[in-house]
């Protein structure tokens, strides 16, 4: 797919856009997450689909004012009120992980409000895990074991397929290269003078 300059530009002021339609119309998922602790590189060998979840173009957090308190996080009202709203239907499942106590209480929310009513238009799978909070040889390999259950999980009970260990460093050797690529990109934006801006 090619897109014109001022497309590409202006692709994230939209919810959507044509590569997330293209995928779809394709048969294949897209499983949106709230967080960057997100393992990309298994989702892309499991030919998913992440999408950060953002509140793009919301102004009001009515609905979600319903479910949750004031203090909680606008981020996480404003993007679960968008929920309510449907504007999140074209999603397929949702992956989160605790990185705070606000998404958390989102992924509950989802599920009971969202997910789970009789008119959302499609089955959806939901899938959450943990992550250590500090890096110590226990809370590595407690990471570890929870990316390998939500590797068994998206085999077993949602693609009905193997992840290869060819799929997976195929899928890092992609996400290595494409952060080689954005370290150089902010090598030229540090500068004294920026070659872009």
């Amino acid at each position: 797919m090619n897109l014109k300059n001022d497309q590409f530009l202006n692709i994230s002021d939209s919810i959507t856009n044509p590569y997330i339609t293209e995928w779809q119309s394709d048969g294949k998922k897209v499983l949106g997450h709230y967080c960057t602790y997100i393992p990309d590189e298994l989702l892309h060998a499991a030919n998913l689909l992440p999408y950060r979840i953002r509140a793009t173009g919301n102004t009001s957090t009515n609905l979600a004012d319903i479910y949750m308190v004031r203090f909680t996080c606008s981020f996480v009202r404003a993007t679960f009120d968008m929920a309510l709203k449907g504007i999140f239907d074209f999603l397929d499942g949702l992956l989160v992980c605790n990185s705070c106590d606000h998404s958390r209480r989102m992924f509950e929310l989802f599920d009971l409000k969202v997910f789970g009513i009789e008119n959302y238009p499609k089955p959806t799978s939901r899938f959450y895990y943990s992550i250590p909070h500090v890096i110590t040889n226990e809370g590595f390999q407690w990471f570890y074991n929870e990316i390998k259950e939500l590797k068994t999980e998206f085999e077993e009970k949602y693609l009905k397929k193997t992840i290869t260990n060819q799929d997976l460093l195929e899928s890092i050797n992609i996400y290595n290269t494409n952060r080689e690529l954005l370290r150089k990109i902010h090598e030229l934006r540090i500068l004294d003078t920026p070659k872009i801006t």
